[in-house]
């Protein structure tokens, strides 16, 4: 048995089938018999992991993926460092417009934004807004 053969060594994330953008509903699948969780993914870096060029394409891929998905976030919410994701410069930039472009909310937390940062897309907001925000959804991602 090699080290790749070992059970610690395999892949632990089940394969998830992705719908196409352009299905409306996947074959057997219901709408309104679908258990629908609202949800919201704050941002406060505009990378995944390391702050290099593979942790903006992480975070692009991530939301190219979740924009291919049947549920979507209700709200995307950029604070901190994040909110250079709404510069149409920042690679993961078409993808969250995309999201914005299928109904989900992008919030921009103002105090985050300075003379430095380049907004292009998302509403501008303030803190006490994205806490009602992060209270009244069912599940709350950071990253």
């Amino acid at each position: 048995m090699t080290a790749a053969d070992k059970p610690w060594n395999q892949p632990i994330v089940e394969e998830v089938e992705e719908i196409p953008a352009e299905a409306p509903n996947p074959p057997g699948y219901d709408n309104a018999d679908a258990p629908r969780e609202s949800f919201a993914c704050v941002f406060s870096k505009p990378y995944w992991g390391e702050n290099d060029e593979h942790g903006v394409e992480l975070i692009a891929a991530y939301l190219e993926s979740l924009g291919r998905k049947m549920q979507r976030p209700d709200y995307v919410i950029l604070v901190h460092d994040a909110v250079a994701l709404a510069a149409n410069d920042h690679k993961a930039f078409g993808a969250l417009r995309q999201l914005g472009d299928t109904g989900t909310s992008v919030l921009v937390l103002q105090e985050s934004v300075n003379k430095d940062k380049t907004v292009d897309l998302g509403t501008m907001t303030s803190m006490d807004e994205i806490v009602s925000v992060m209270i009244k959804v069912e599940k709350v991602m950071m990253f």
